[in-house]
């Protein structure tokens, strides 16, 4: 604050009945960004959003680094039951594919990732459960002992700021910054 001669500019969001601050910085036109991602069996894709201004700034698409492990799902879920192969699929989605990915819609922008404060990440179940570590063989056995649906991990929207690190990491390297995993049903 001092150093800013205590001329700063606050971004905060709405959480319940108050508000949680984001960022506190002395530049007044910081730029505050939104990031949505489409996680699909064979392509992800995604954008970048100034939230001020609701322009799209940056657009990107490569191909899923877990195609390696098989090109359609069935063959995902069969490498995930391997010993080590939830977080080789895990990796494959989040080091490979959407870091680099993420990476270069920043380039594009003219951004540094810890400018991005909010991502959503919408993909079909089992790709939902592939990202967020979920071993999908755990989650059918208890889907089926309980009589619920397969889409147990992905009904509602995850928020992973606390819990998967790795996978904000991945994408923003703002602590602060929340991704929420769009609920899927099957």
């Amino acid at each position: 604050l001092r150093d800013a001669d205590f001329k700063v500019m606050a971004s905060a969001v709405r959480q319940g009945d108050g508000l949680l601050v984001v960022d506190v910085t002395a530049k007044e036109d910081a730029p505050i960004y939104g990031c949505a991602i489409d996680i699909g069996t064979t392509t992800v894709t995604g954008v970048l959003m100034d939230m001020a201004s609701g322009k799209l700034t940056a657009k990107a698409s490569a191909g899923n680094g877990q195609i390696r492990y098989g090109a359609d799902v069935i063959n995902r879920i069969i490498e995930q039951g391997k010993p080590g192969g939830v977080k080789r699929l895990q990796d494959a989605i989040l080091k490979e594919t959407l870091r680099p990915m993420v990476g270069l819609m920043c380039k594009t922008a003219g951004i540094t990732a810890d400018r991005i404060f909010r991502v959503a990440i919408a993909s079909n179940t089992t790709m939902n459960h592939l990202l967020l570590g979920v071993d999908g063989e755990v989650q059918h056995s208890r889907a089926v002992l309980l009589g619920e649906r397969f889409a147990v991990a992905s009904h509602h929207a995850v928020d992973i700021r606390g819990g998967l690190a790795q996978a904000r990491e991945s994408i923003s390297t703002r602590t602060s910054s929340a991704v929420r995993v769009v609920g899927s049903r099957s």
